[in-house]
């Protein structure tokens, strides 16, 4: 026996799974199942928000049916802040171990297959992280506009449809959200066809067509989350507004 395999330490049980998790490839995974996880509720979350367009009634039964399901609810808030933590930890890692790899910068620096906002994924999903965070702060928790928050539609359901038109109705809020979906389109341009590859979903022959796929899916979902705040910006609802009457606020 050599003295290297003398010195040699003994491996641990399940320090090949740990090692594999925290290599690069293990990071490109994670991400990929926890954006497409996020994906997924993108897509259902504005299946449900552009029911805004169809007046008050579509839009709070919506909101209220998912207030009366606290069960569904919180998994879901769970799983979705869990998937989010997960999306960008695995994100600054793979950036580090990037970083790492290359300590040097290139004097000259050739980008073949990458698109210019591909490389900075780590920035776009920075921003966006903090437009979550004013937007929960705004439609989920109240803490922006709490006087819209407490309204209460004819049924005394959350008002969301108004929450909607009154915040929107104010040029910076509307501005800020066609901005923060604007970023949504850079990130998710390349997120999408990224997961696919991470995956292992389609082959390399699929790569440009999957490419066109991934941008296809970020214009539909930035162009439907971006089209309500124009819209209403626009005065585009303004007919679908219940009088201010029948809107009753909360005062508990």
């Amino acid at each position: 026996m050599n003295a290297a395999a003398k010195t040699a330490r003994p491996t641990r049980p399940g320090s090949y799974l740990g090692n594999a998790i925290r290599s690069s490839t293990g990071m490109k995974f994670v991400m990929a199942v926890t954006g497409l996880a996020l994906l997924l509720f993108l897509v259902g979350h504005l299946a449900g928000n552009l029911q805004v367009f169809g007046g008050y009634e579509g839009i709070n039964a919506y909101g209220a049916f998912l207030k009366g399901s606290p069960g569904l609810l919180w998994t879901a808030r769970i799983g979705l802040l869990a998937a989010l933590v997960l999306h960008m930890w695995a994100g600054i890692r793979l950036s580090r171990i990037n970083k790492a790899a290359r300590p040097h910068a290139y004097v000259v620096k050739k980008y073949r297959e990458a698109n210019w906002y591909s490389r900075y994924m780590l920035v776009s999903g920075t921003i966006i992280f903090a437009f979550v965070v004013f937007h929960l702060l705004h439609f989920t928790m109240g803490v922006v506009f709490p006087e819209q928050f407490a309204l209460r539609d004819p049924q005394m359901r959350p008002d969301i449809f108004r929450m909607m038109v009154l915040s929107f109705q104010i040029p910076w809020v509307a501005i800020f959200y066609v901005v923060g979906m604007t970023l949504l389109f850079f990130h998710l341009g390349h997120g999408v066809w990224s997961l696919t590859q991470s995956l292992g979903i389609w082959g390399k022959r699929f790569t440009p067509g999957m490419m066109k796929v991934g941008i296809a899916v970020a214009v539909v979902l930035a162009i439907g989350f971006a089209s309500m705040p124009i819209a209403i910006l626009a005065g585009a609802l303004n007919d679908k507004v219940q009088p201010a009457a029948t809107a009753q606020v909360d005062q508990h």
